[in-house]
């Protein structure tokens, strides 16, 4: 396989769909909080068009189950939405949740072990840190678009890896928001690039009443996953 790093490189390379991969070590001990400075692992420069590539691979060799998913969600958004303040909250307290049981079926489907489609639903296993980490981004983000625009999209963007910290690494959601921050922040404008790529993907899918997000939502997790295996490495489930 072609990479485009040292053979030198500790970080694990993004597969090519059907290509079975070795379970990765983690790069740094994040069990214990937030990891200081002097403690970062060396990231991978971002390569936003091969994690593309990659999440679109991963996408359609399993598509039922992915495209299933998220249609699920978004009837489940479409409900929550029409039941006010009720359904906000409520939608607040699940996404996190809801969300990162791509990143545990993704898991799976990268190292080539067998995926379920119930295992979307793992993320339930660890309700609360995902509540929070979710929830609490979204607060500081909201608080940072009304603070002149600019700290919002900062955190935006630090917080992309915070997700799968925890579902992957089992942080608390805390420590998840910082880690995936400072880690974030040694290539803060690469990542920038990713999350601007994959904003204007789904604006293009939220097109003809929304049926497009049907494959851009999945690609956007699939891509993210392919992201963050490269650059952190996911546990051996």
């Amino acid at each position: 396989m072609t990479t485009d790093s040292s053979p030198n490189n500790d970080h694990p390379e993004l597969p090519q769909a059907g290509e079975e991969i070795p379970p990765t070590e983690a790069q740094a001990d994040f069990s214990a909080g937030p990891i200081g400075p002097h403690q970062l692992p060396t990231l991978q420069p971002v390569m936003i068009s091969r994690y593309l590539k990659q999440g679109w691979q991963l996408l359609w060799d399993r598509p039922g189950p992915y495209i299933g998913y998220t249609l699920l969600l978004l009837v489940l958004a479409w409900i929550l939405e029409r039941l006010g303040t009720i359904g906000t909250l409520a939608q607040a307290v699940v996404t996190g949740p809801l969300l990162a049981g791509y990143y545990y079926s993704l898991s799976r489907h990268i190292r080539n072990q067998e995926t379920r489609a119930e295992q979307l639903l793992e993320g339930l296993g660890h309700f609360v840190p995902l509540m929070l980490v979710s929830l609490v981004a979204s607060i500081a983000i909201s608080l940072g678009f009304l603070l002149l625009v600019l700290p919002g999209i900062y955190l935006a963007v630090s917080y992309m890896l915070a997700l799968p910290l925890v579902q992957d690494r089992g942080l608390d959601f805390w420590p998840a928001l910082e880690t995936s921050r400072r880690l974030i922040g040694r290539q803060w404008f690469s990542f920038f690039g990713l999350g601007l790529v994959l904003f204007v993907i789904n604006l293009a899918g939220g097109l003809l009443f929304g049926l497009g997000l049907l494959i851009t939502l999945p690609l956007t997790m699939a891509t993210l996953a392919a992201t963050y295996h490269h650059q952190v490495g996911f546990n051996a489930p």
